[in-house]
């Protein structure tokens, strides 16, 4: 594996008359400790302590010149002059980055063919945080159109705070390699229409990448000035460039105005789609939405779960966003059909259930397309129907989805956006497939002492330490026989193996260490388990995407699974692990072995992979692309809702999700436990013992201890 050689960041921090400011702002960019920074400072010939100041840090500068001249725009143009770098941006000497901000666009420049990143900026009043700001612009081509469009577009969110954006030079020159020195408050936002003038790629990424100090010194803080600047500057720009601007085609913003968005599933927030959905409504909560969740199985209600519909009806939601529902007893297409039909639905590919005749994945099987049957290679396992009923199960859903006019998919994956854009091709109407990203909650996730980890699980300290998780060992998806069958022919003897689920075959692993941790209920020593592990390996061969895989980016652990399916969304080759190019025992243990002993390629993917997470699968990133959808299809413009993306400092959801398994009630942990052990029961079972295990559901068992 080839080094990674990262692209050269010039910064240039335009000053006068900051000293007050100015050190906090030097300090913020030389802590970032990135090995290819070109520091220029530009200085307008500051009368106060800004020279005393500079003066500290003069020999760790590139370029610093102190003299009189013609204003912000001036020293920034004298200041890109000298630079050198592939990637430009300036930081004011009164603002600054955030910790690893240059690693983080390092790394989202050297990722995506892009012409400018956008990040998060967290504005500060007085030491206080107030709000976090993402872009309202989606990726790709940026909108000139929108930024054109003060009122409703621009000014309405769509906004950039100049410091949380870096462009490449190669963009600065295309647009003219300048800013205009006549404007004093607006010249970032006519570079800002140079720039979509000239077509550029613009990628937004999840990572708080400036602290913004709003303060009444700044030339900004008097509004009235700065907006009558941008509207002449927006008409001159039109002028210049011969764009017949015709006014706005948006509906003006109710800024009072948050989206109510309906969650529904069947098993709450259990296993990896009960957490994938309670991490979209985690993001949703972050914009300030309002939410309501509803819990199918776990809900005493009718047959033809009236309640629900009655519930919902009085939530009176903007959307309705489904998530698995093959975990109850039956299906669901009058309640989805009854909703359908009021509220625009989204439906969440977890899975592949509402496509298929009782299956969750198809294993390759083609049935879906031309109609699933009684001859189901996979009839026994879970979620098992009677055969005879597979057939009508399909038609049913086939009928409902021929029908549907205000129904969308939402694709957490290139395979799974390309799996149900295929399984939907024979129908007679169209329904929208968007991807969009998962998102994982970074402050629970994050990098621990890896030797403390270690020690909290028992392991010996010289282990190279694996991980694998699924919710048993036979699950033939999941790769955990493959996984097996590797060990077996690897020849080290400072193996350790931490297996999270049901170790439900026997490995016989000679000289492995074994740690077993069952299912693991508690968020914390999942975050542990994960730290512990030197190598997170997934060998799955079908997954809609794999959170655990960036579970384990975000802890800093790299991972290893086969080139396929979602998984190639998951591993960011060579950033945060490795994929392998065949499926196999042999081809694993190989990679197994490659990953033991190169660990100067996993030490770097284990200082990468946490920051790469962190910018494409934050819960902001999840949300930003979550909006983007809703934007393109309308509902932003339809309901109102402002353009403008502010997140709080935290989550409740993620909170409340993230208590120890120790901090439950009782009745919380019984009846935790008995819906796990219900929805894993019948593995392994004969047919017919697995068929009734089948008819006992979650719901049925929260009914029977009420009623007790």
């Amino acid at each position: 594996m080839s080094e990674i050689q990262f692209p050269r960041i010039s910064v240039v921090t335009p000053s006068f008359n900051q000293g007050k400011y100015i050190r906090e702002t030097i300090e913020s960019v030389l802590s970032q400790n990135y090995p290819n920074l070109e520091y220029i400072v530009i200085d307008g010939g500051s009368t106060d302590s800004t020279l005393a100041v500079i003066d500290d840090y003069v020999d760790r500068l590139n370029y610093f010149v102190s003299e009189k001249d013609n204003g912000q725009g001036h020293a920034i143009n004298k200041g890109f002059a000298q630079a050198t770098g592939d990637i430009f941006c300036w930081l004011n000497s009164d603002d600054q980055f955030s910790p690893n901000a240059l690693w983080s666009m390092a790394i989202a420049f050297y990722t995506n063919r892009t012409d400018l990143v956008a990040g998060i900026c967290e504005i500060y009043e007085d030491g206080n945080l107030m709000h976090r700001h993402m872009t309202s612009c989606g990726d790709g081509k940026l909108p000139l159109h929108d930024i054109l469009d003060l009122d409703n577009g621009w000014n309405a969110g769509q906004f950039f705070y100049q410091p949380e954006v870096f462009f490449t030079r190669e963009l600065w020159e295309r647009a003219g390699g300048y800013v205009h020195e006549d404007y004093f408050y607006s010249m970032d936002y006519e570079l800002w229409c140079r720039f979509a003038f000239a077509e550029a790629s613009l990628s937004v990424i999840g990572t708080p990448i400036v602290k913004f100090r709003a303060h009444s010194e700044q030339k900004t803080a008097d509004q009235s000035k700065f907006k009558s600047e941008l509207i002449k500057v927006r008409d001159r720009f039109c002028r210049e460039h011969d764009i017949n601007w015709s006014g706005t085609e948006r509906p003006a913003v109710n800024w009072g105005k948050r989206l109510r968005i309906a969650l529904i599933n069947d098993l709450g927030y259990l296993y990896g789609a009960g957490i994938a959905q309670m991490r979209i409504a985690a993001a949703f909560e972050l914009a300030g939405h309002e939410l309501a969740v509803f819990d199918l199985a776990s809900s005493r209600l009718s047959t033809e779960y009236s309640e629900i519909i009655d519930s919902v009806r009085q939530f009176s939601p903007d959307l309705v966003m489904w998530g698995n529902l093959h975990g109850v007893e039956k299906t669901l297409p009058n309640l989805i059909s009854d909703l359908e039909s009021r509220y625009p639905c989204f439906w969440l590919t977890h899975d592949f259930w509402i496509l298929s005749g009782r299956c969750p994945y198809t294993a390759g099987c083609p049935r879906l397309l031309t109609g699933c049957n009684s001859d189901c290679p996979t009839a026994n396992e879970y979620p098992v129907i009677k055969k005879h009923k597979i057939n009508s199960a399909w038609i049913e859903k086939r009928d409902f989805l021929s029908q549907t006019s205000r129904f969308t998919f939402l694709a957490n994956s290139t395979w799974a956006e390309d799996f149900v854009n295929k399984a939907l091709q024979t129908l007679s109407n169209a329904i929208p497939v968007h991807k969009i990203r998962l998102g994982v909650p970074v402050d629970v996730f994050r990098p621990r002492d890896k030797l403390d980890c270690k020690q909290k699980l028992g392991i010996e300290i010289d282990r190279f330490t694996l991980l694998f998780s699924a919710s048993s060992l036979s699950d033939k998806r999941k790769g955990g026989q493959l996984l097996s069958s590797a060990l077996r022919m690897i020849e080290l003897d400072n193996i350790a193996l931490i297996v999270i689920g049901r170790l439900d075959q026997d490995l016989n692993l000679s000289g492995v260490q074994l740690v077993k941790l069952g299912y693991v209920s508690d968020v914390e020593d999942l975050v542990i388990a994960l730290n512990a592990a030197d190598l997170f390996v997934g060998p799955s061969v079908e997954e809609t995407f794999g959170q655990v895989f960036i579970e384990a980016a975000m802890c800093g652990t790299p991972s290893l699974g086969f080139d396929v399916t979602g998984v190639k969304d998951a591993i960011k080759e060579g950033i945060t692990g490795c994929r392998l190019k065949e499926i196999s025992a042999e081809c694993l243990a190989s990679g197994i072995v490659k990953m033991h002993n190169n660990r100067e390629v996993l030490s770097r993917m284990s200082q990468l992979a946490p920051l790469y997470a962190r910018n494409v699968f934050s819960l902001e990133a999840s949300y930003g692309s979550l909006f983007s959808v809703l934007d393109r299809m309308g509902v932003v413009d339809k309901t109102g809702i402002p353009h403008k993306i502010s997140f709080a400092e935290g989550s409740a959801i993620i909170g409340l999700a993230s208590r120890g398994w120790r901090d439950l009630s009782l009745g919380e942990r019984i009846l935790a436990t008995a819906r796990r052990k219900l929805y894993t029961l019948a593995d392994g079972m004969p047919a017919g013992l697995k068929k009734a295990v089948g008819k006992i559901t979650p719901r049925r068992f929260k009914q029977w201890l009420i009623s007790r």
